[in-house]
């Protein structure tokens, strides 16, 4: 009965998805990356779990990476100090390494901000001429959750979030170019 009631809800959020695409004209990186994180989001907890035991507050992992070839481990961090982060040399991220490889996640970018984490999620897209950068963010609900004017227009800095499911929003960040 559990499996049956999991596969639904699986169905019903897939539905759910796929009609916001339709609906609401999503780009397309977009759609595929709020995907990706449905399909994974257990996944990407577990990873930050893991690296909210170390003293980083950034990280870049890509494990036996098919970017570089024979590359093996490849992975970097930082620490925060101040206004700036601060890269570590031979960081200890075996462990956090390992939960990623047992995950089956073969790149992870997270950065913390305000108590949670970003995870690096689309390519930039353009809005009008201006420069469009989205995160995955999981953690407390942010201050400022409406994206709806965006495509009306961008008069300055800023950023928005939009609510997925639980702990976890999309967040787009974008600037205006000056011409």
């Amino acid at each position: 009965m559990k499996v049956i009631l999991t596969f639904l809800s699986a169905v019903i959020l897939s539905i759910i998805f796929w009609q916001e695409q339709i609906l609401l004209n999503l780009d397309e990186s977009e759609f595929k990356y709020k995907w990706l994180l449905f399909l994974k989001s257990a996944q990407f907890e577990a990873v930050i779990t893991a690296v909210d035991k170390t003293p980083y507050s950034s990280i870049s992992l890509c494990p036996d990476c098919p970017l570089l070839p024979d590359s093996g481990y490849t992975y970097t961090a930082w620490i925060k100090r101040e206004n700036t982060h601060e890269k570590v040399k031979n960081p200890d991220l075996q462990e956090v390494i390992e939960v990623a490889k047992s995950e089956g996640l073969q790149i992870v970018r997270l950065r913390k901000y305000d108590g949670g984490w970003f995870i690096y999620a689309s390519p930039d897209w353009q809005v009008n001429g201006n420069t469009i950068h989205a995160w995955m963010y999981f953690g407390l609900p942010p201050d400022n959750d409406n994206c709806e004017d965006l495509e009306e227009g961008i008069s300055k800095e800023e950023q928005c979030h939009t609510h997925l499911f639980g702990n976890w929003y999309f967040n787009k960040y974008w600037s205006v170019n000056k011409t």
